[in-house]
Protein backbone atom coordinates (compact mmCIF):
# COMPACT_ATOMS: atom_id res chain seq x y z
CA UNK A 1 0.00 0.00 0.00
CA UNK A 2 1.52 3.41 -1.27
CA UNK A 3 2.43 5.84 1.81
CA UNK A 4 2.03 9.09 -0.07
CA UNK A 5 -1.57 11.05 -1.32
CA UNK A 6 -1.28 13.53 -3.71
CA UNK A 7 -2.26 16.47 -1.17
CA UNK A 8 0.28 15.31 0.69
CA UNK A 9 1.59 12.56 3.57
CA UNK A 10 -0.64 10.48 4.68
CA UNK A 11 -1.57 9.82 9.07
CA UNK A 12 -0.26 6.55 10.31
CA UNK A 13 -4.05 5.97 10.80
CA UNK A 14 -4.68 6.44 7.45
CA UNK A 15 -2.02 3.98 6.62
CA UNK A 16 -3.42 1.50 8.90
CA UNK A 17 -6.77 1.74 8.21
CA UNK A 18 -5.91 1.22 4.39
CA UNK A 19 -3.67 -1.54 5.17
CA UNK A 20 -6.30 -3.35 6.88
CA UNK A 21 -8.64 -2.77 4.56
CA UNK A 22 -6.44 -3.98 1.90
CA UNK A 23 -5.79 -7.00 3.26
CA UNK A 24 -9.22 -7.76 4.20
CA UNK A 25 -10.31 -7.23 0.92
CA UNK A 26 -7.63 -9.71 -0.64
CA UNK A 27 -8.76 -12.36 1.59
CA UNK A 28 -12.55 -11.92 0.57
CA UNK A 29 -11.39 -11.92 -3.02
CA UNK A 30 -9.19 -14.80 -2.52
CA UNK A 31 -12.70 -16.40 -0.45
CA UNK A 32 -14.74 -15.70 -3.59
CA UNK A 33 -16.69 -12.76 -1.34
CA UNK A 34 -16.81 -10.45 -4.11
CA UNK A 35 -18.79 -7.89 -2.94
CA UNK A 36 -16.93 -7.75 0.73
CA UNK A 37 -13.64 -7.15 -1.53
CA UNK A 38 -15.32 -4.41 -3.65
CA UNK A 39 -16.22 -2.56 -0.32
CA UNK A 40 -12.68 -3.06 1.42
CA UNK A 41 -10.98 -2.07 -2.15
CA UNK A 42 -13.14 0.81 -2.39
CA UNK A 43 -12.38 2.00 1.41
CA UNK A 44 -8.35 1.69 0.70
CA UNK A 45 -8.97 3.97 -2.93
CA UNK A 46 -11.03 6.54 -0.76
CA UNK A 47 -7.53 7.18 0.86
CA UNK A 48 -5.30 6.75 -1.56
CA UNK A 49 -6.85 7.10 -4.51
CA UNK A 50 -3.63 6.44 -6.80
CA UNK A 51 -3.07 2.97 -5.54
CA UNK A 52 -2.88 1.46 -9.06
CA UNK A 53 -2.09 -2.73 -7.27
CA UNK A 54 -5.56 -1.92 -5.58
CA UNK A 55 -7.19 -0.78 -8.43
CA UNK A 56 -6.33 -3.58 -9.94
CA UNK A 57 -7.66 -6.15 -7.23
CA UNK A 58 -10.47 -3.87 -7.25
CA UNK A 59 -10.70 -4.66 -11.46
CA UNK A 60 -10.76 -8.28 -10.65
CA UNK A 61 -13.16 -8.76 -7.87
CA UNK A 62 -15.93 -6.48 -10.17
CA UNK A 63 -14.94 -9.10 -12.79
CA UNK A 64 -15.11 -12.31 -10.75
CA UNK A 65 -18.68 -10.35 -9.80
CA UNK A 66 -19.33 -10.00 -13.83
CA UNK A 67 -19.87 -6.34 -13.61
CA UNK A 68 -18.14 -5.51 -16.03
CA UNK A 69 -18.81 -2.14 -16.91
CA UNK A 70 -17.30 -1.23 -13.71
CA UNK A 71 -14.22 -3.39 -13.63
CA UNK A 72 -13.59 -2.03 -16.88
CA UNK A 73 -13.65 1.49 -15.04
CA UNK A 74 -11.08 -0.14 -12.62
CA UNK A 75 -9.21 -1.25 -14.68
CA UNK A 76 -8.04 1.18 -16.43
CA UNK A 77 -7.08 3.12 -13.70
CA UNK A 78 -4.79 0.69 -12.63
CA UNK A 79 -3.58 0.95 -16.02
CA UNK A 80 -3.04 4.71 -15.54
CA UNK A 81 -1.51 3.79 -12.52
CA UNK A 82 1.31 2.10 -13.38
CA UNK A 83 -0.21 -1.55 -13.72
CA UNK A 84 -0.55 -2.02 -17.36
CA UNK A 85 0.86 -5.23 -17.59
CA UNK A 86 -1.56 -6.74 -15.19
CA UNK A 87 -4.10 -4.53 -16.26
CA UNK A 88 -4.04 -5.98 -19.90
CA UNK A 89 -4.46 -9.04 -18.88
CA UNK A 90 -7.77 -8.65 -16.77
CA UNK A 91 -9.30 -6.26 -19.47
CA UNK A 92 -8.84 -8.90 -22.12
CA UNK A 93 -10.33 -11.32 -19.77
CA UNK A 94 -13.58 -8.66 -18.95
CA UNK A 95 -13.77 -8.44 -22.81
CA UNK A 96 -13.64 -12.17 -23.05
CA UNK A 97 -16.80 -12.77 -20.83
CA UNK A 98 -18.88 -9.87 -22.68
CA UNK A 99 -18.55 -11.56 -25.28
CA UNK A 100 -19.65 -14.88 -23.97
CA UNK A 101 -22.50 -13.17 -22.72
CA UNK A 102 -23.08 -11.59 -25.88
CA UNK A 103 -23.33 -14.52 -27.88
CA UNK A 104 -25.14 -16.40 -24.92
CA UNK A 105 -27.92 -13.62 -25.61
CA UNK A 106 -27.21 -14.20 -29.19
CA UNK A 107 -25.95 -10.53 -29.93
CA UNK A 108 -23.66 -12.09 -32.23
CA UNK A 109 -22.24 -9.08 -33.22
CA UNK A 110 -21.45 -7.92 -29.78
CA UNK A 111 -19.80 -11.01 -29.48
CA UNK A 112 -17.58 -10.49 -31.97
CA UNK A 113 -16.60 -6.73 -30.97
CA UNK A 114 -15.95 -7.61 -27.21
CA UNK A 115 -13.29 -10.26 -28.58
CA UNK A 116 -11.76 -7.97 -31.20
CA UNK A 117 -11.55 -5.78 -27.90
CA UNK A 118 -10.24 -8.78 -25.55
CA UNK A 119 -7.36 -8.95 -28.36
CA UNK A 120 -6.83 -5.51 -28.33
CA UNK A 121 -5.31 -6.16 -24.74
CA UNK A 122 -3.98 -9.41 -25.05
CA UNK A 123 -4.54 -11.73 -28.05
CA UNK A 124 -6.51 -15.13 -27.18
CA UNK A 125 -7.77 -17.99 -29.10
CA UNK A 126 -10.74 -18.38 -27.61
CA UNK A 127 -11.77 -15.06 -28.63
CA UNK A 128 -11.35 -16.07 -32.02
CA UNK A 129 -13.01 -19.08 -31.28
CA UNK A 130 -16.29 -17.04 -30.11
CA UNK A 131 -16.09 -14.48 -32.60
CA UNK A 132 -15.87 -17.13 -35.82
CA UNK A 133 -19.31 -18.68 -34.23
CA UNK A 134 -20.90 -15.66 -33.62
CA UNK A 135 -19.55 -15.19 -37.59
CA UNK A 136 -21.04 -18.18 -38.59
CA UNK A 137 -24.82 -17.47 -36.57
CA UNK A 138 -24.51 -14.05 -38.93
CA UNK A 139 -23.45 -15.61 -42.06
CA UNK A 140 -20.42 -14.04 -42.42
CA UNK A 141 -18.14 -16.98 -44.12
CA UNK A 142 -15.35 -14.91 -44.80
CA UNK A 143 -14.95 -13.53 -40.82
CA UNK A 144 -15.94 -16.83 -39.81
CA UNK A 145 -12.42 -18.38 -42.17
CA UNK A 146 -10.37 -15.36 -41.18
CA UNK A 147 -11.28 -16.04 -37.42
CA UNK A 148 -11.00 -19.66 -37.01
CA UNK A 149 -7.77 -19.41 -39.02
CA UNK A 150 -6.35 -17.13 -36.14
CA UNK A 151 -8.05 -19.41 -33.82
CA UNK A 152 -5.57 -22.46 -35.49
CA UNK A 153 -2.38 -19.95 -35.63
CA UNK A 154 -2.64 -19.25 -32.01
CA UNK A 155 -3.60 -22.36 -31.15
CA UNK A 156 -2.75 -25.11 -33.19
CA UNK A 157 -2.74 -28.43 -31.04
CA UNK A 158 -6.65 -27.51 -30.10
CA UNK A 159 -8.02 -31.19 -29.15
CA UNK A 160 -10.91 -29.58 -31.94
CA UNK A 161 -8.38 -28.25 -34.64
CA UNK A 162 -9.34 -31.54 -36.96
CA UNK A 163 -12.90 -29.75 -36.51
CA UNK A 164 -12.16 -26.34 -37.25
CA UNK A 165 -10.17 -27.07 -39.95
CA UNK A 166 -12.84 -29.22 -41.56
CA UNK A 167 -15.48 -26.17 -40.90
CA UNK A 168 -12.68 -24.05 -43.10
CA UNK A 169 -12.64 -26.73 -45.83
CA UNK A 170 -16.62 -26.40 -46.19
CA UNK A 171 -17.23 -23.08 -45.83
CA UNK A 172 -14.11 -22.92 -48.62
CA UNK A 173 -16.05 -25.39 -50.81
CA UNK A 174 -19.63 -23.59 -50.21
CA UNK A 175 -17.91 -20.23 -51.26
CA UNK A 176 -16.65 -21.52 -54.52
Amino acid sequence: VAVAMTAGVMSAQDINQATEAYNNGAMELQMGNNAAAIENFKKVLEIEPENGATALQLGQAYMRGNNFDESIVALEKAKALGQAENADKLLSQVYLKKAQASNKAKDYQGAIDNCMKSNEFQENANAYKIAASAAQKLNRNSDVIAFYQKYLELSPKAKDAGGVAYTIAVIYQQEG
